[in-house]
């Protein structure tokens, strides 16, 4: 009996579960890079919307700025979410 054939098999398999986790994981990393590129973004744009916040006069526009600052504030804590729910799956 050649014992090798069961476990060179074995062996083959777990190699093989091994290169499909580390394709998913850089997938992951990949999703990952491209949220935390969009979450700088929306750092970015808060300071300068609160900046106008700050100087603009007229009181409608400065509550237009506002909810623009809200919608922003809805879309990081999404983002946050998804990255929760991604390091969950590792």
């Amino acid at each position: 009996m050649n014992g090798d054939g069961p476990l060179k098999g074995l062996l083959e398999q777990i190699l093989k579960i091994d290169d499909e986790d580390n394709q998913e994981a850089l997938q992951a990393d990949r999703k990952s890079q491209i949220i935390y590129s969009r979450i700088k973004e929306i750092v970015v744009e808060k300071d300068v919307l609160k900046e106008n916040i700050d100087q603009e006069e007229i009181k409608d526009t400065r509550l237009k700025l506002q909810l623009c600052v809200m919608k922003l504030d809805r879309e990081f804590n999404e983002l946050l979410n998804v990255l929760a729910m991604q390091s969950m799956d590792f």
